[in-house]
């Protein structure tokens, strides 16, 4: 492990990536990397995630953990705050995709979709949530930009977008009293000071 000197707002601070071990994850653990901050990789794909840890610069961990999981996510949260300290900034990108259209769709396999791509965007934001109210910290949702346009291709997909898009927004306000800092995508929300 590499450690480098940065000088930003995140240099030191701990931030949490679900769906780290490739694509959007994997680019978000390298820019926050980039800042200098200390990293949790969250996911089901322990290789991959090892990979992406090892090629961080600044202190990083992975944990394989399935992100609809209640008590895995509470007991890994656990070991993130014990191993790092406080989150101040918790990326909830864990995705599965599937497309097709709704009536030849598998319902297991859309079930999966949806409890990956919005339940567990709930879980996460629960198990992290006093982390990010003691640091004043941000959460960030990702979300498919299906949830503007549905396209009969991907109707086994895109119904996730709209909730889990709406999930990320209702956060600040549904906290607003209680700590009025709590930001989304790094910008004020709606109802906050």
């Amino acid at each position: 492990m590499r450690t480098r000197t940065h000088h930003g707002p995140l240099r030191g601070r701990t931030v949490v990536v679900t769906g780290a071990a490739r694509g959007l994850g994997a680019a978000l653990a390298r820019a926050f990397d980039e800042r200098g901050a200390r990293l949790a990789l969250l996911g089901l794909d322990e290789a991959r995630l090892g990979t992406v840890a090892a090629s961080m610069r600044a202190e990083s961990a992975c944990w394989r953990v399935d992100v609809t999981d209640d008590e895995a996510m509470a007991e890994t949260a656990r070991q993130v705050r014990s191993r790092f300290g406080p989150v101040s900034v918790v990326v909830a990108n864990a995705r599965v995709a599937q497309a097709g259209p709704f009536a030849d769709t598998d319902p297991g396999v859309w079930r999966r979709v949806v409890e990956v791509n919005l339940i567990a965007s709930a879980v996460t934001a629960r198990c992290f949530l006093p982390d990010l109210l003691h640091t004043h910290g941000h959460y960030m949702q990702t979300a498919s930009l299906a949830a503007l346009s549905v396209r009969p291709q991907r109707q086994r997909t895109d119904c996730w977008c709209i909730p889990a898009t709406g999930l990320g927004h209702s956060l600040p306000d549904a906290h607003s009293a209680r700590r009025p800092s709590v930001r989304l995508g790094g910008r004020p929300c709606a109802g906050l000071g």
